[in-house]
């Protein structure tokens, strides 16, 4: 019960990612999180990733629109202990159709599919590098505002378990001083300050299952695959740099944290289960934003 709750709140907040990337078309986030104890190990580990996106209108019409994104993220571990040293880096490529068209009065459709590469790209990409996800969603504006939704879908996940099928709802809210988006991985409430700056609390549930080089396990088996997964918590700055340039400034704390292997069928090897100690992060980065 408790993975169900995490994978329907980790979608309530790839969503949010979305709504980020329609403001922010094209954007770079930098993320470091220092050096942390592996409970019940002798070792320890840190992160530095950096991640950038862009999103492109293909299709503009009053009650059509479709949009394509294309997303990259390069994350770099450094760690003692022997038996993560099969993915000192994993990269994570995202390709993402995104169509949003309107219904009967008050009611519109969302249909996001999206092809994810993730490997450590130590061997020749093959299929086992690719992995696929989607949402279906229905949204209502709440009395007619377009600003503010309501709505329920099911996704096609592939974060924490392979092609696991979500149900989820989610909650969208902009008005002239607020943003409250409650979306797929993310949730983001911010307050509007003077002069473009803003202030407010994010909450990221990140995840994802990689293909990665093949890894001796104790038992004479071999691991392909590696699932991580974490919990992001901070306030969250947004300023003006130059014109429509902002920065984004996140400073918090990781509650939980993990790696481990899984197998070829990508059930979770007890054994290989590394969970981290709490710890702080840094998130910075620059976008480009086209509605304020």
């Amino acid at each position: 019960m408790k993975q169900f709750f995490c994978l329907g709140l980790t979608l309530l907040i790839g969503l949010s990612l979305q709504a980020q990337m329609l403001n922010d078309p094209v954007y770079v986030n930098c993320t470091w999180q220092p050096r942390t104890d592996i409970k019940n190990a002798n070792s320890t580990l840190s992160q530095v990733a950096l991640e950038m996106g862009v999103t492109m209108p293909l299709l503009q019409k009053t009650q059509t629109k479709l949009y394509q994104s294309v997303y990259y993220r390069n994350s770099n571990f450094s760690h003692k202990n022997i038996g993560l040293q099969a993915f000192s880096t994993i990269h994570d490529a995202r390709y993402t159709l995104t169509l949003r068209q309107q219904l009967y009065k008050n009611f519109d459709v969302l249909v996001m599919p999206r092809l994810l590469l993730r490997s450590d790209l130590r061997q020749s990409v093959s299929h086992k590098d690719l992995f696929y996800a989607g949402v279906v969603s229905v949204n209502y504006a709440v009395l007619g505002n377009p600003n503010f939704k309501i709505g329920v879908g099911a996704a096609l996940n592939n974060d924490f378990r392979h092609n696991a099928i979500i149900l989820f709802g989610m909650l969208t809210y902009y008005a002239p001083k607020w943003r409250v988006e409650i979306t797929p991985l993310t949730a983001n409430v911010a307050y509007k300050l003077q002069n473009k700056w803003e202030a407010g609390l994010f909450v990221h549930i990140d995840g994802a299952l990689s293909h990665i080089k093949s890894v001796p396990l104790a038992d004479g088996s071999e691991s392909q695959y590696l699932r991580n997964y974490q919990i992001l918590v901070a306030p969250n700055l947004t300023y003006p740099v130059y014109k429509n340039i902002m920065g984004h400034l996140k400073i918090g704390v990781a509650p939980s944290r993990n790696y481990q292997y899984v197998d070829n069928d990508f059930e979770k090897i007890a054994s290989t289960l590394q969970k981290m100690n709490n710890s702080f992060f840094v998130k910075a980065g620059f976008s480009f934003r086209i509605n304020n």
